[in-house]
């Protein structure tokens, strides 16, 4: 059984925070490497900082839904690190995807 191309590797997530670009935001900063595929990959990277792990898994689905909602918008072809940071932790979800969509646009 193949895995899915669209999840991120650790491997290809070591590659994004060694060879990527930084873009940084109030509440989210993103690292995006082109990965020469015909679609986009997120990875939510949440520090121990930002609570326990109830938290931080919390936040990460919070990003992954905000990715879902636009993804459609994001150019094809690049691996993103989502770093959350903490005012990423409050914030309203529509805020949420609005501030991970200036992010990823910059890109």
């Amino acid at each position: 059984m193949s895995k899915s191309p669209r999840k991120l590797t650790s491997a290809a997530v070591a590659a994004l925070f060694a060879r990527g670009q930084f873009v940084k935001g109030r509440s989210l900063s993103a690292r995006y490497l082109a990965n020469g595929l015909a679609l986009s990959r997120c990875a939510p990277i949440v520090g121990k900082k930002l609570g326990n792990a109830v938290r931080r898994n919390r936040i990460k689905r919070r990003l992954r839904a905000a990715w879902r909602e636009i993804a459609a918008d994001i150019p094809a072809g690049f691996d993103f690190a989502v770093l959350a940071r903490v005012e990423a932790q409050t914030m309203p979800f529509p805020q949420l995807v609005a501030a991970m969509k200036e992010v990823l646009k910059r890109v």
